[in-house]
């Protein structure tokens, strides 16, 4: 050790400068920044916010608006808080970057979400190719909307255009997916659940509704508290509830039908006289009350109202059967009687016969 006192003293007037320099550095540069000994750290602020009592706090306080950014070369990224929003943002709070770069949230060290810079959004790849994709590697999973409570819950897919061209009252803009718990379109029983899609006019009508029933029936263009559409299979143009451009397969077909043709049976419906009936096919060419064939090739067949046509001309058939049944037996039981006469006289001129021999034999 050095016994030289003055080599001493100069070496505590460097110390002393030193210190005294390093901390008017410190409270020249850092100004508001405070460092408090408790672990807690404020920017802009002696009172870091920590109302939860955690271990410690970095808080970054501004007036109006305050931004943390962390910086490598050519990528700029970072936290904001802004009273009256920015960068097309409300106000809040913000996350992202500010170069063009991506943003991603990882966890386990894997990133799970990434927005691109053009503004599409990925879960589960870092290269989304639309808005939004979903992206799960050799696994089965499913996007899910949930909730708890009574029939007013409901959980919606809403598809809407912002801004309607040439908008009218009954323009359908916005169509949704319901799953819903009160039956409103399907009559399903209340409190379970259904799955209903429909569409919204401007005017908050309804249109067009296809609910899923919880006992496994699909209801179509349903006309509760809604304007019904035709279901088209095979067309662009369906013109009734149902129109199909193609063969049906099916087992049974039921129809409900009103006024069947049983009338015919009563005893004051006129039937057609053959001999009308007849005059009526060479002028027509068809029967009556049946359409033409350039009717059925412009306007189709209605099944229920052909088969009530149909039924009702077999029913006239078998009363003219039945008829004329009756006129060949009454004709049998007229030919018998002549036979039966006709055997009685044959009897009678045999029995003549011999009489008029036994005559001639008494007479010779």
């Amino acid at each position: 050790m050095s016994t030289d006192p003055f080599k001493n003293c100069r070496m505590k007037r460097i110390t002393l400068l030193f210190s005294i320099s390093f901390w008017t550095g410190l409270n020249l540069n850092a100004q508001s920044n405070l460092f408090p000994p408790t672990g807690n750290v404020g920017l802009g602020t002696s009172n870091p916010e920590n109302i939860e009592g955690w271990d410690k706090v970095l808080d970054l306080y501004g007036n109006s608006h305050s931004k943390f950014m962390v910086r490598s070369s050519g990528i700029t990224g970072g936290f904001w808080s802004h009273l009256s929003g920015f960068y097309g943002a409300p106000a809040g709070s913000m996350a992202g970057t500010v170069s063009n770069h991506p943003f991603s949230l990882l966890t386990n060290s894997t990133p799970r979400l990434t927005a691109l810079s053009n503004g599409n959004l990925g879960i589960g790849t870092t290269n989304p190719s639309s808005l939004l994709e979903l992206f799960k590697e050799n696994e089965r999973f499913h996007l899910t909307l949930s909730g708890n409570g009574d029939v007013n819950a409901y959980a919606d897919i809403i598809f809407n255009v912002k801004n309607p061209v040439n908008d009218f009252p009954q323009r359908i803009n916005s169509w949704v997916i319901s799953h819903r718990k009160d039956g409103y379109f399907s009559d399903n029983p209340s409190g379970q659940s259904s799955l209903e899609f429909y569409s919204v006019m401007n005017n908050g009508s309804y249109a067009a509704p296809l609910s899923f029933k919880s006992n496994g029936d699909l209801i179509l263009a349903s006309n509760k508290n809604a304007i019904g559409g035709n279901v088209g299979i095979g067309t662009n143009i369906p013109d009734a509830k149902l129109a199909v451009n193609g063969l049906i397969h099916t087992k049974e077909v039921k129809v409900d039908l009103q006024n069947w043709p049983d009338y015919v049976f009563d005893e004051k419906y006129k039937i057609w006289p053959l001999e009308d009936l007849e005059r009526y096919i060479k002028v027509n060419r068809h029967l009556p009350d049946v359409p033409t064939a350039i009717e059925v090739e412009k306007n189709g067949v209605k099944l229920g109202e052909m088969n009530k046509v149909l039924l009702k001309k077999i029913e006239e058939i078998t009363l003219h059967l039945i008829a004329k049944d009756q006129e060949m037996r009454h004709i049998k039981a007229s030919f018998l009687k002549i036979q039966s006469e006709q055997s009685e006289i044959s009897s009678t001129l045999q029995l003549l016969v011999k009489e008029i021999g036994s005559l001639k034999k008494r007479n010779r």
